[in-house]
């Protein structure tokens, strides 16, 4: 009908929260349009329209980490065609608090119990960015409004547990309204029958063989893809000299303090060892001279 292929508007609730001053979350979240004395969404057949006047669902001051704030609204749709389906979505979703914020919906039939304890089947648990969809998507809540004219939306908003001092997020809900019109139903196309036709294979023919070669066949025979090795032939000790000064240079890196006591020791040995000389009578005799002595060659003791 044409009615239902022009229905295809939004129903929106409003989420706002500011923050005025350091450390100060003010969340308000609002819900869709009064139904008196004109009902939201309507063409003059099918409504759609929610019963809280148009009010704030809640708002909360000096909004802290981890606090959970509910609230629920009941919609309904008057006069919906068989198929018909709402879903659930955001949209206009902008602020850096927006990926703090988790968002649970809980939905189905409206009843007489209060908020708190309403059961419904949960449609949605994620962050508020999460409802972020293209137009004419949202969440599937399951409902269809033939059967049950009104339905309740539980909306759970959680703060996560490390908020940034001062930031502001800004996003709506929306309530979408899906005609159920059947598609259009297309036959599929047959396939053409083939017939393959098969053609007789040509007569094998028989490999060209060469002939043996001609020459002596006293001939050592050669491999085809003879190993040929370049450069130096491998000498064993001097990878292994390699390698083994490789092994002590690293373990030397790791343990360092082996070289150091050897150094100490050398050390201490060499003044033990000019302690003893001192002491030797032998070596306390023997004359100590810084002169220059210089030795010169008599003539018949050259050579030329």
């Amino acid at each position: 009908m044409a009615w239902r292929r022009l229905l295809q508007n939004w129903m929106r609730s409003w989420i706002c929260v500011p923050a005025a001053l350091a450390g100060l979350f003010v969340l308000v979240v609002a819900g869709v349009a009064s139904a008196s004395p004109t009902p939201t969404l309507s063409d003059g057949t099918v409504s759609m329209f929610a019963d809280n006047d148009g009010k704030p669902l809640f708002t909360v001051n000096d909004m802290a980490a981890g606090q959970v704030n509910t609230a629920c609204t009941d919609v309904t749709v008057e006069n919906a065609g068989a198929g018909d389906t709402v879903a659930f979505a955001g949209q206009q979703i902008s602020g850096p608090l927006a990926k703090f914020l988790t968002v649970t919906v809980v939905a189905g039939p409206a009843d007489a119990n209060a908020c708190g304890a309403f059961s419904g089947t949960e449609i949605y648990h994620g962050p508020l960015t999460g409802l972020a969809v293209q137009q004419g998507k949202g969440v599937v809540t399951g409902w269809l409004p033939k059967s049950a004219p009104t339905w309740r939306f539980r909306i759970t908003v959680q703060a996560a547990e490390q908020l940034p001092l001062v930031s502001t997020a800004e996003a709506s809900f929306a309530w979408h309204y899906n005609t159920g019109s059947p598609a259009a139903i297309i036959a599929p196309t047959p396939r053409p029958s083939v017939h393959p036709t098969v053609s007789p294979r040509p007569a094998a023919v028989a490999p060209h063989v060469p002939p043996p070669p001609s020459g002596n066949a006293n001939l050592a025979h050669r491999p085809e893809n003879p190993t040929v090795t370049l450069g130096r032939p491998e000498q064993p000790w001097l990878s292994q000299a390699v390698s083994t000064a490789g092994a002590v240079s690293a373990a030397l890196l790791r343990h360092p303090q082996y070289p150091l006591v050897l150094l100490a020791l050398a050390f201490a040995f060499f003044i033990a060892q000019e302690s003893v000389d001192r002491r030797d009578p032998k070596l306390a005799l023997a004359p100590v001279r810084n002169d220059d002595l210089r030795f010169t060659l008599r003539p018949s003791e050259v050579q030329l």
